[in-house]
């Protein structure tokens, strides 16, 4: 299992991975091309004209792949560079055309000032799903099968898992923390499986900065092992990641990307991707 020297637990990212100085950034600044876009079933407090409705006033159907009449993704300009502006009204994803293993993910983001029901009145919410994989939509009709990196307010860096996929985390109890599980990503902690029950981890501790100031947010996958920073410190580690087939656990180490729409108004910029063979300094096996 791997282990992290604790004082390496705030490591900045000037590390001595192997970098790839030709990374391919996965956003133009002029499009979305390279991505593709998934709309689900929208709230009945939405209004997407020409979708229909049953009975009891709940639409049916999803809005489906690269079907966007409401304009949920687009790319404006903000704070004076481009950026990818994700509406969140109608819950979805941005999703990468190509799958991707063994890599770096680098991104900023900032949040808008739009909340849309049903959330309007709950922390700002959306997040990177990586390791997609299977159909669109699987999960709650919004997103694909894969292993997520929460983007929200309070929760900045928090691992989730979306759909039938595992991964074991090292934890230590918060009884802080309101709702289960009361758990946070702890280097030598005491590893928690993560099932149906424990569906997600708290990161080590939120380091988001004040609203309206891009953050920072890399993402390291080698092989079986996920690691997230958050403006330049190490909040998250999870390791033997798998998903089930067929009744059995099996690896998951690449797939697609997701930018999830998830009922507020964010702003995506400097995303890039390179690949690694190693990971940060600070883990070992």
């Amino acid at each position: 299992m791997c282990r992290l020297f604790p004082f390496l637990i705030l490591l900045p990212l000037l590390c001595s991975c192997n970098r790839n100085q030709n990374a391919t950034y996965l956003f133009n600044g002029k499009d979305l091309s390279g991505w593709d876009t998934y709309l689900g079933v929208p709230d009945s407090s939405q209004e997407v004209p020409g979708l229909e409705r049953n009975e009891q006033g709940l639409y049916t159907d999803s809005l489906g792949l690269n079907y966007d009449p409401l304009n949920i993704f687009s790319v404006v300009e903000e704070d004076g560079k481009p950026a990818i502006r994700i509406d969140g009204y109608v819950w979805g994803a941005l999703i990468t055309k190509e799958e991707y293993e063994d890599y770096h993910l680098h991104l900023e983001y900032k949040w808008g000032g739009l909340k849309h029901p049903p959330r309007e009145k709950l922390e700002r919410n959306s997040g990177i799903c990586y390791h997609s994989v299977g159909d669109y939509g699987v999960y709650w009709t919004f997103w694909m099968r894969s292993f997520e990196l929460e983007i929200k307010e309070t929760a900045l860096g928090d691992f989730y898992r979306v759909d039938e996929v595992y991964a074991t985390i090292e934890t230590r109890v918060d009884t802080t923390l309101i709702t289960p599980p009361r758990v946070r990503w702890e280097a030598d902690g005491f590893p928690v499986t993560l099932n149906t029950n424990t569906y997600m981890v708290r990161a080590a501790r939120d380091l988001e900065k004040d609203y309206g100031e891009w953050n920072a947010i890399d993402l390291y996958v080698l092989a079986d092992t996920a690691m997230h920073y958050i403006n330049g410190e190490l909040v998250m580690v999870a390791t033997a990641l798998q998903q089930q087939i067929n009744g059995d656990k099996v690896p998951l180490t690449r797939g697609k990307i997701q930018l999830q729409s998830e009922g507020a108004e964010i702003f995506y910029r400097d995303i890039r991707i390179e690949p690694i063979d190693e990971l940060p300094e600070g883990i070992v096996e």
